[in-house]
């Protein structure tokens, strides 16, 4: 399956021998079958999730065969792009407080504002920091105020919270009054 982005859509193509894995063919999307709904529901899920497209809520579907492949592209109507914000999702781990102390007070503090989590757990004598920051573009986060070592994404900050203890729901606020 090769996805790409082509004047505002998104166009997946599908060779035969891909089509006869999935069990589709061209027909299925013509009649609506329930596998190429769930096909369909499946990819735009993906998009969405990995935010490869703004779709929106409304998105128009068409589906076109050529001689060996079939080519679908997903448009989103007119008005319905979802706002969305964007997200930088970081975990800090730390050996002691003291360094911990020190780096939200020296780092993260001027950040307060689009920090929307923020929370310290301990895994065998560590301390992780997990926190999601709120972001309008890319780029204000500095590479020395995300510190070198750091951990993004969502997989490992949401396994912190799976794997370790919570001690603190909201420490910033709690080391910022020290």
């Amino acid at each position: 399956m090769k996805i790409s982005k082509d004047n505002g859509s998104v166009k997946i193509s599908l060779d035969t021998r891909e089509l006869d894995y999935l069990g589709l063919d061209f027909s299925d999307f013509s009649d609506a079958s329930p596998s190429a709904k769930i096909f369909l529901a499946g990819v735009i899920s993906m998009l969405k999730r990995l935010d490869y497209a703004d779709l929106g809520t409304n998105i128009s579907i068409k589906v076109t065969r050529t001689e060996n492949s079939l080519m679908i592209y997903l448009t989103p109507e007119k008005g319905s792009a979802e706002k969305k914000e964007a997200y930088t999702y970081a975990l800090y781990s730390f050996s002691s407080p003291e360094p911990l102390i020190t780096f939200c007070k020296e780092n993260l503090k001027k950040y307060i504002d689009r920090i929307t989590v923020c929370e310290l757990y301990q895994k065998d004598g560590i301390y992780l920091l997990r926190i999601k920051f709120r972001y309008a573009n890319s780029t204000f986060l500095s590479k020395k105020d995300l510190k070198a070592g750091a951990v993004t994404g969502e997989l490992p900050y949401a396994r912190a919270a799976e794997y370790a203890d919570l001690i603190s729901s909201n420490p910033l606020k709690k080391i910022l009054e020290l």
